[in-house]
């Protein structure tokens, strides 16, 4: 249902009057989420604010909620994540229909999870966790036009990131906090590839 709100109100958006070199994108962080997507971002035309760049704000959201129901195990799972991102796109080449670009900017992040046992013996028992991170990123990318209003994007983002998260957990009346733990990554391990399409001019 979260989904087809994000693909609605990017369509709308998106044929709504934008000044020329804008685009709506919708997709993810993977091919098929260009049909299934999570992700709105808004790509503002090279010149609006400075020559020879493109900025990019974003948001992700993806909500999940599942019932597991058997005798041996009745739990729920229920995940929130949300993600803002802005990014600044310099175009470097252009053939055709296929534009180059590279790419830099940030992003922060919250996810959320938790598991309630519903199981009779342990009902009300849970374990939860929560995380946020920021990241500074850059990559490359290329978009592709399709038609005159609609284009394929795909960047490769990597970059430096910073999360922190906790938890606790929940087992009868004794409630155990999980603690903190904070990570601090660079470089390749990082690399999100990510497909977008776009409608605009």
């Amino acid at each position: 249902m979260l989904r087809k709100v994000i693909v609605i109100g990017g369509l709308i958006f998106a044929f709504t009057a934008l000044h020329a070199a804008n685009y709506v994108g919708i997709g993810g962080n993977g091919p098929v989420d260009i049909l299934q997507p999570n992700t709105v971002a808004w790509r503002i035309g090279e010149g609006i604010f400075l020559e020879n760049m493109v900025f990019e704000p974003s948001i992700s959201i993806n909500l999940s909620k599942t019932s597991v129901r058997e005798p041996s195990d009745s739990t729920d799972y229920n995940s929130l994540g949300i993600s803002l991102g802005l990014l600044a796109i310099h175009p470097v080449k252009k053939f055709d229909n296929v534009q180059l670009h590279t790419l830099f900017g940030f992003g922060l992040s919250f996810n959320s999870d938790k598991q309630t046992s519903k199981f009779e013996a342990t009902e009300g028992d849970y374990t939860k966790s929560s995380t946020f991170g920021f990241s500074l990123n850059y990559g490359f990318g290329m978009q592709v036009g399709l038609t005159k209003t609609i284009s394929v994007g795909v960047d490769a983002i990597s970059g430096l990131s910073f999360t922190t998260s906790g938890g606790e957990t929940k087992s009868g009346n004794v409630t155990t906090d999980l603690g903190t733990t904070k990570t601090l990554s660079f470089g390749l391990s990082n690399t999100v590839f990510r497909f977008m399409l776009f409608f605009g001019l």
